[in-house]
């Protein structure tokens, strides 16, 4: 891959400029014949991706189109050489994963009428992940595992501290028995029953604990509940799943060793270590602060390499409430999620390899057999059990050329390439910025056209997700 940029040079006043033609050559001896790209850039265009050269030098010829009095004539040729960066296959780091929230059964918001075998090859192409809710006992408890879905779908069952006084607590405080009474309550039968792992919700450290009734002394639950974690994790097999939700202002600071005694700072981290999933609640909604912004990407930066990937919960706006900070957050989340999506490393001895980050959304799915609602989706044409395009997008791989890696600018504008998209966010509390002039056609989520050169506006807590 190689990246050209220019400037407008070789076009003088009254001469009106129509356009550039690129071409480029292998650098040898003799001179190659020249390439020409066509058709030629836009007037607006600065900037070009040559793809699938070899590593070796190339020359690089840009050369201005202008108008002169009705003709169409050609400036002065910008030239440099240069040798592409080697095009490296790479991860799919640009494909948006979703992570369904099923809900429980005969709830309002839950998945009730997909899981059926008619609804499996839809499920199957758009859902890698769903986020289930048996009861007890879980072995019959299994609608989304008998509809046919290939191995490959992700179906964590999700448990948490309810029903205590029925289904084997109490368990505050939590103790060696109190451990293994959850674990047979809870765990066991779930892994039998084919589910993927297993969901542990309220895995708190510091604030409301998990019922609101145990002691919020520091000792014995802090420890108490890592080895909880571990005994789950011990019990399901380094081969199955462990997602642990925390609340992220309860933990961030001590993972990334910002407060915290260093036991508090051990244990949480010890406990992350045996998740293969971290789990973040409220997601954007409540990053309010440029430093909370950064923190979350520090934050997944820590948790990717020590082995484990991000899950991020559906935005808290509601779309019959507030319809416009509907959209605004879910762009702002997926734009967020894109820019951090990254495979973990140093995953544990029969971890599994996940392939990078997933994402939750809610009101964006088609009703069973309908249409996703234009108004809710912003999307152009919402065809039949169709997602939000946003759930749909595939951008390919981070451009080799920055590292595969977002990049945050002094305005407060975060950005990453894809080899068929860009991704922006403006983190909360800055200044209003236009983003750099863009460098081809590209498109909205919303599907609106943007010509070369275009240059959006982004006001703070907004995502721009272009594909193209």
């Amino acid at each position: 891959m190689l990246r050209a940029t220019w400037s407008v040079t070789g076009v003088g006043e009254g001469q009106r400029l129509i356009g550039w033609q690129r071409k480029w050559r292998p650098v040898t001896e003799p001179e190659s014949a020249w390439t020409t790209v066509k058709p030629d850039l836009p007037a607006s265009a600065r900037e070009d991706i040559v793809t699938q050269l070899d590593v070796r030098p190339y020359e690089i010829s840009v050369l201005p189109r202008y108008e002169e009095s009705g003709t169409k004539k050609s400036g002065v040729a910008q030239t440099a050489v240069a040798t592409p960066l080697k095009d490296e296959p790479g991860l799919d780091l640009g494909k948006v994963r979703f992570r369904a929230e099923t809900g429980l059964s005969g709830k309002v918001a839950s998945w009730d009428k997909y899981d059926l075998v008619e609804w499996e090859p839809w499920i199957e192409k758009h859902v890698p992940y769903l986020k289930a809710y048996p009861t007890r006992p879980a072995a019959s408890s299994t609608r989304w595992l008998d509809i046919g879905l290939p191995p490959s779908t992700i179906v964590q069952g999700y448990w948490d501290w309810d029903k205590e006084d029925v289904e084997g607590g109490p368990f505050a405080p939590l103790n060696a028995e109190r451990r293994s009474s959850f674990i047979t309550h809870r765990v066991e039968g779930t892994i039998p029953a084919g589910y993927s792992g297993i969901w542990l919700d309220d895995i708190n450290w510091h604030t409301f604990y998990r019922n609101n009734k145990q002691s919020t002394a520091f000792e014995p639950e802090f420890k108490e509940q890592l080895e909880l974690i571990r005994a789950i994790r011990a019990k399901i097999g380094a081969g199955k799943l462990l997602t642990i939700n925390s609340q992220f202002f309860d933990v961030e600071e001590y993972v990334l060793g910002l407060t915290g005694t260093e036991t508090e700072r051990k244990v949480i981290r010890e406990a992350y270590a045996e998740a293969d999933f971290a789990s973040k609640e409220f997601v954007i909604s409540n990053l309010t602060s440029a430093a909370t912004y950064k923190q979350l990407f520090e934050w997944v930066s820590y948790l990717h390499e020590h082995g484990t990937q991000l899950e991020m919960h559906p935005t808290t706006a509601e779309a019959s409430v507030n319809p416009g900070l509907f959209r605004k957050e879910h762009q702002f989340n997926l734009a967020t999620y894109l820019l951090f999506n990254a495979q973990a490393t140093a995953l544990k001895s029969g971890r599994l390899s996940l392939g990078g980050d997933f994402i939750g959304g809610k009101e964006m799915t088609p009703s069973p057999g309908g249409n996703t609602d234009p108004s809710i989706a912003g999307s152009p044409e919402p065809k039949a059990r169709r997602f939000w395009r946003g759930y749909e997008l595939d951008l390919g791989t981070p451009v080799a050329g920055e590292g595969g890696k977002y990049k945050r600018e002094s305005s407060g504008l975060w950005v990453r390439s894809f080899s068929s998209g860009i991704v922006y966010a403006l983190e909360p509390g800055a200044a209003a910025v236009k983003v750099p002039a863009l460098p081809r056609m590209m498109e909205t989520v919303g599907g609106t056209k943007l010509a070369p050169g275009s240059r959006p506006e982004l006001k703070a807590s907004e995502g721009l997700v272009l594909v193209g």
